[in-house]
């Protein structure tokens, strides 16, 4: 297995942990491992292409993982309920455009979801968005700006 497709397992392994962390109220384990699934998710595209190590493998490993861990994003209700109880409607339209594009793109038969630099942007919006939500407070600029970001994409 290449390094693009260790970081993007790793990214799925984490999951259960941002779970975890969530239920269990731990907000710093939250931040850091969403932040290192931030991390992994920017870095094991970038080195796919700088290392030429591009597979239909590793563009549908990193599409599961990102189905996986995206939706991490809402255990970081357990630290700001005000924030995501103040914003349903938005955040509800938001997951149904992004879960329409999955089944959508599974019922055309495709296992990988499109990899476009949009979808890279709305990405790194997420995690900007929950990391700095949970580390300096919330921003409505920053909220919106994110779900915009992410609709646009779906």
């Amino acid at each position: 297995m290449n390094l693009p497709n260790i970081l993007t397992s790793i990214r799925i392994a984490l999951v259960p942990i941002a779970y975890y962390a969530g239920f269990a109220h731990q907000k710093e384990l939250f931040i850091v491992i969403f932040s290192l699934g931030g991390i992994t998710d920017i870095l094991d595209g970038f080195l796919a292409r700088k290392l030429k190590q591009k597979s239909e493998f590793g563009s549908t490993l990193d599409t599961v993982a990102d189905v996986l861990f995206h939706p991490t994003a809402l255990m970081s209700y357990f630290f700001v309920p005000q924030v995501i109880s103040k914003n349903s409607t938005i955040l509800l339209i938001v997951l149904a455009l992004y879960g329409l594009q999955i089944v959508v793109t599974s019922v055309q038969g495709k296992l990988a979801l499109p990899h476009f630099l949009t979808a890279k942007i709305a990405a790194f919006a997420l995690y900007v968005l929950v990391i700095g939500t949970l580390t300096i407070g919330y921003s409505p600029l920053l909220f919106y700006g994110a779900m915009v970001l992410f609709a646009t994409d779906a």
